[in-house]
């Protein structure tokens, strides 16, 4: 197989086998992305307030997501 092919059937940087993606708490832990949020003017427990509220709206939501534009 050619580089050019291998390249077209690469799944990087998203796996074709689902359920490996890291847990959100690694993900929070990470300084990283807490560097980030810092510049941003934002903090983990910003970002955690973030996921909850979504989590709550998604929880008394009538199941259907809207289209992309």
């Amino acid at each position: 197989m050619t580089w050019e092919a291998k390249k077209m059937t690469d799944t990087y940087p998203f796996p074709a086998k689902g359920g490996i993606e890291p847990k959100l708490s690694e993900l929070l832990d990470d300084p990283v992305l807490q560097t980030l949020l810092d510049y941003d003017g934002l903090s983990v427990d910003d970002l955690r307030a973030c996921v909850a509220d979504w989590r709550n709206r998604r929880l008394h939501a009538d199941g259907r997501f809207p289209y992309a534009a």
